[in-house]
């Protein structure tokens, strides 16, 4: 991959792990949600073998870890994809991870179609909330929804929290923009439109100093600057031609390389 246009950007800082509670490791386990076929999978961290499975309802999306990686969240989308969801879901899984078992589920009635999920500092649990126009905020522990954030598009289908839990950004999948919300006032404070392509995969460095959104048209990662929420640099990615698959989920380990799979 090239990065241009970055030289006004932050150093990047290599952080230990743990230090953004939205960046999964450990040496426990490592869950998989497996979508199609609705079941959560767990694996063994060393030899990656299968040791356990739950049934969940259709059809889970995205699974997100709590902060102490005891607690893992599914959340339950619904039929379809981004604009044909004609089933949206209004419940997130519960899951215990030391004892592999589904304890319940979090009702986001009325919100609708709940998909990616991020953690604050407050321990707070953020979804979006696709065909109702919003983000929510979620009380993980009384199981109830908090609040919500209007955006005005019924395409935020993923979102990002900054490691010091100030910020949201929630692009806006086949469309050309991305929200920043403030997470203590719970606004949108700005629109950062000035993107080439499809806005889709968002993730924010474990130092803070970066925020990568990834073009669902293009083989191309824009770099958001999160002092100024304006794009300072693109990262274009070799080797799939002009019109690659979609780039879709981002995610930046402690050590600067990539992350996809959540281990705790």
């Amino acid at each position: 991959m090239a990065e241009n246009g970055s030289a006004a950007l932050p150093p990047v800082e290599e952080t230990a792990p743990g230090a953004d509670i939205n960046t999964p490791t450990g040496s426990g386990g490592l869950c998989v949600v497996c979508k199609s076929d609705a079941f959560i999978e767990f694996y063994d961290a060393k030899t990656l073998a299968r040791v356990d499975e739950i049934k969940l309802p259709d059809f889970p999306h995205e699974v997100v870890l709590s902060p102490d990686r005891k607690t893992a969240y599914v959340s339950i989308y619904g039929n379809g994809q981004v604009g044909t969801n004609t089933k949206p879901g209004t419940r997130i899984a519960v899951i215990d991870l030391a004892h592999r078992t589904l304890t319940g589920f979090i009702e986001i009635a009325p919100y609708l179609a709940q998909h990616g999920m991020m953690f604050d500092r407050a321990g707070h649990l953020w979804a979006t909330a696709e065909l109702s126009n919003a983000i929510i905020v979620i009380d993980p522990v009384r199981g109830s929804v908090l609040g919500a954030v209007e955006l005005g598009s019924h395409r935020t289908h993923f979102l990002a929290v900054t490691p010091d839990g100030a910020k949201v950004y929630a692009p806006h999948r086949q469309l050309k923009w991305v929200s920043v919300v403030d997470v203590a006032t719970r606004r949108e404070v700005r629109q950062i439109r000035n993107f080439g392509y499809e806005c889709q995969g968002v993730a924010v460095a474990p130092d803070g100093n970066r925020v990568y959104q990834a073009s669902s048209a293009r083989p191309l990662v824009s770099v958001i600057d999160p002092r100024t929420d304006e794009v300072a640099g693109a990262i274009a990615v070799a080797g799939l031609g002009d019109f690659p698959p979609q780039l879709t989920r981002l995610r930046v380990s402690p050590d600067k390389g990539a992350e996809t799979m959540a281990f705790y």
